[in-house]
């Protein structure tokens, strides 16, 4: 629609008049796109006029328009032209440019529209906008040469009249294959990216222009177009100058025609124009139109095809304005879906580029209103209220780290003194009262009794752990087993799955008694005997060696706090520091990552000045925030290693508790033994005799110890009931203290950020060169895509107030 077009003769803002009904109504929503570059934006239904330049081309166009077009015999469109044709009572005319958006050159004034009370000046007007349109492009341009010869601006044409029928064409300059010495070297390029502009857009219909007496095997236009449109949904071949063909080669024209050689969707047609002779003889459009006629219904073969709707101008003038209508109603749809996309696009890049800023009190308003976005989102992420729909929050993810911490400090030795697990060095307490030395090498739980253990004696030849009923077995191996591995019985059923300990290993002889280098091996083995909790006490002989070296003039029955104090600073020192200087720099590293992003989302990239200024005071706010927390940390450690201290009763109730757990459990186990007689299960009667038997074995074991051993037990005792206490404030005492830099940041932040001034903003917003013309572009574009939503939900109201017209349905 060319600008200021009337709606029905009446101008309106944005909307077509009530009076247009059904298919004009469809017409008017496309010329209104148009109108307002939509079609920059998304593909436009259209309908295009391609070929060779001297194809024939204008003069086609001069035919169904009935308009005396430019036309020579040379190039005549340098750009394109948007011809619209509309019923009138009385002949008129409209001349102007539509300037592509992407010409810098562009000016409203060195072309105001011309308005023509009849059909007789419009040549020379589309002669003169051409004009106009190329030395603006060579003078106007930045970056054009002065050979520019070809332009994407459109010259539009209005034409209303009695003749015309309702269709707009789009008519492109013709394809050159070679330029004169007066002519741009890139002339043919220029114009085949053009035409491939126009090619592309699949709402294009393609009217492909070849003269009949070149073959379409060689015809540019229709191998572009067979490129872009294999399915011919969108061609129409049109074939001109049919009196050029050679004699006899008639009858494969029409077959051609009739789709018999190349099969189109929408067939092919013929026309016969005025060509340039009768042109230069003057000769009337009326008389060229009788000529035709004349032509195809005299002239053989094409009198004589029954089918006349493939002949002539009018009936391809009826064809392509049916045509319109069609691809505009099957469109209407798509280009809704398209609109609503952009206009979401135009929106989402104004939120994104955000609102450029005309005075510091504007751009220092925005600093303020995105820093108490930040921090509000800041607060809210740190406390946990920030709900993530696909991973953990900021707050779960530390909590994680906490409990990773709390379980790494309770596995260290301060916190697992006298923990009997896989591996640990025991003592296991024989009836007898004596005592074997061992590993543990597995425990198993079981649902209904207390778990079980095996224990492997340090010296394999020690016998008394196996099992009594159980001899050493023998067997050979591939694979060389040491004295003192483990054997696994292989058997399911089994639980606890037997256990076998390899008390021997040689390389087995052959059958001639000699023993080769790659010789299997035979292997002793017996089985391991379960062991009772009862029965298994953790070795304290790191702690009786520790006591000895470290022995004092003081009497060696008293504990030493001396050589409590270094197993406790060695174990805080050697084991909790590292934990605890882990914990504080993944903190740090992940806090600052999150204040970070935090703050820098609610501030525009197009800053990058202030982005980092942001970012460098908030990773001196973490900084010094996690420095504050070292100190703290440190502090915290130098305490527990250089001062044990606690007054939690739960060392002196499980210093008391632990003190004859040992003694305890030997005697609770062995007088549960007497519950029944051995040989028929039966109660049994226990004896003062058995009591004391049992009392006296036990504390004669106890006593068997040495000073130093009775010492370490104690120590042992001690230093377990301190560990679990010292531990647990440990894994309190640190995440808080890593929790309170977390809160100090928030605070600190704020106060530093709040500091920034007017000046500084002045220095660090500034916007980039291009962005207030792509500010302005996606205004515009919004504004566009809103007022073209605005016009169609007015024909929609138009549409249903009036009488069911042709394809209502399409406004529905």
């Amino acid at each position: 629609m060319s600008k200021g077009r009337e709606m029905d003769n009446k101008e309106t803002s944005h909307s077509p008049a009530v009076s247009l009904k059904g298919n004009e109504r469809l017409r008017e929503f496309v010329d209104f796109l148009h109108e307002h570059n939509i079609n920059q934006h998304i593909n436009l239904p259209e309908i295009a006029v391609m070929g060779d330049t001297s194809s024939g081309k204008s003069s086609l166009l001069s035919a169904i328009s009935q308009i005396q077009l430019p036309s020579n015999d040379q190039l005549t469109t340098r750009c394109p032209l948007r011809l619209h044709m509309a019923r009138s009572d009385c002949a008129k005319a409209r001349v102007g440019i539509k300037w592509h958006s992407s010409s810098d050159y562009k000016d409203e004034k060195v072309y105001p529209q011309k308005h023509l009370d009849g059909w007789e000046d419009i040549p020379t007007e589309i002669e003169r906008a051409q004009q106009c349109i190329l030395e603006q492009a060579r003078t106007g341009s930045k970056s054009a040469t002065k050979d520019v010869s070809v332009a994407r601006d459109i010259v539009e044409v209005d034409v209303f009249g009695p003749e015309c029928v309702d269709l707009t064409l789009i008519d492109l300059p013709g394809i050159v294959r070679f330029t004169s010495k007066n002519e741009s070297a890139t002339l043919g390029e220029d114009i085949k990216a053009l035409i491939d502009e126009y090619l592309k857009n699949e709402r294009c219909v393609i009217l492909a222009v070849a003269p009949a007496n070149v073959d379409l095997h060689n015809s540019e236009i229709m191998a572009d177009a067979r490129k872009v449109d294999p399915t011919t949904r969108r061609t129409i071949p049109v074939i001109t100058k049919p009196d050029l063909i050679d004699a006899g080669a008639e009858q494969s024209v029409l077959d051609m025609l009739l789709g018999r050689q190349h099969a189109t969707e929408m067939g092919f047609h013929m026309v016969k124009c005025r060509g340039q002779k009768a042109l230069n003889e003057g000769k009337s459009m009326q008389e060229g139109m009788q000529e035709e006629e004349h032509f195809f219904t005299t002239q053989e073969p094409w009198c004589k095809e029954e089918a006349r709707d493939f002949f002539g101008v009018p009936e391809l003038r009826k064809k392509l304005a049916g045509l319109q209508v069609r691809m505009i109603g099957d469109s209407i749809p798509g280009l809704l879906a398209d609109i609503e996309a952009q206009r979401k696009s135009a929106a989402e890049e104004l939120a994104r580029l955000g609102k450029p800023f005309s005075s510091d009190a504007e751009r220092h308003a925005a600093y303020f209103a995105g820093l108490n976005a930040a921090l509000r989102t800041l607060e809210d992420t740190l406390s946990g209220r920030r709900v993530m729909d696909e991973e953990p929050t900021a707050t779960a993810k530390q909590h994680e780290s906490y409990t990773e911490f709390r379980d790494e400090v309770m596995q260290q030795r301060l916190g697992c003194i006298g923990k009997i697990e896989e591996g640990s060095k025991v003592i296991v307490h024989l009836k007898d009262g004596d005592e074997v030395k061992g590993e543990v090498v597995d425990i198993f739980t079981r649902a209904k009794s207390e778990d079980q253990l095996v224990v492997k004696p340090c010296d394999v030849t020690d016998d008394r752990l196996f099992m009594k009923q159980a001899s050493s077995h023998d067997n050979i191996f591939a694979k060389q087993y040491a004295v003192g591995d483990i054997l696994v019985s292989t058997d399911q059923k089994l639980y606890p799955p037997k256990r076998f300990l390899v008390i021997a290993s040689v390389k087995a002889p052959d059958e001639e008694g000699c023993i080769w280098e790659d010789a299997r091996w035979k292997v002793t083995y017996r089985q391991l005997s379960l062991l009772e909790w009862a029965d298994v006490q953790a070795d304290t002989a790191w702690l009786t060696t520790m006591i000895k070296h470290n022995r004092n003039n003081d009497l060696p029955c008293f504990l030493s706090a001396a050589i409590f104090g270094n197993i406790v600073r060695d174990m805080v020192t050697k084991d909790w520091r590292p934990l605890c200087w882990k914990l504080l720099e993944d903190s740090r590293s992940e806090l600052s990552k999150l204040v970070v992003g935090c703050v820098l989302e609610a501030f525009p990239k197009r800053y990058p000045g202030l982005r980092m200024h942001l970012e460098d005071q908030v990773r001196a706010v973490v900084d010094e925030a996690h420095a504050r927390a070292s100190k703290q940390i440190e502090a915290y450690l130098q305490r527990e290693a250089d001062e044990p201290y606690t007054q939690n009763h739960y060392l002196f109730e499980n210093i008391a508790k632990k003190r004859n757990q040992a003694l305890k459990q030997r005697l609770l186990k062995q007088l549960r033994g007497f519950k029944t007689n051995a040989q028929d299960g039966t109660p049994a009667t226990v004896s003062v005799d058995n009591v004391c038997e049992l009392v006296e074995g036990a504390f004669t074991q106890n006593e068997r110890m040495s000073c130093e051993e009775h010492v370490a037990v104690e120590m042992q005792t001690i230093l377990q009931a301190y560990g679990k206490v010292a531990s647990k404030r440990a894994i309190d005492e640190v995440p808080m203290m890593v929790q309170n830099m977390r809160r100090e940041v928030v605070a600190s932040l704020q106060g530093r950020l709040q500091q920034t001034t007017d000046l500084q903003l002045r220095e660090m917003m500034f916007d980039p060169s291009d962005f207030t013309a792509r500010h302005a572009r996606a205004s515009k574009k919004l504004e566009d895509m809103e007022i073209v939503k605005a016009v169609f939900r007015d024909l929609q109201a138009i549409a249903s107030k009036a009488s069911a017209p042709p394809r209502a349905t399409l406004l529905s």
